[in-house]
């Protein structure tokens, strides 16, 4: 269950950190 609950906790980090990215190019495009 631990081993579970850090996985999904870094999956969600991964996300947040794509999320970002794409905020950031987007803004830089002007969109």
């Amino acid at each position: 269950m631990i081993k579970f609950q850090h996985g999904y906790s870094s999956g969600a980090r991964f996300i947040t950190e794509i999320d970002r990215m794409l905020d950031t190019i987007i803004n830089r495009m002007g969109v």
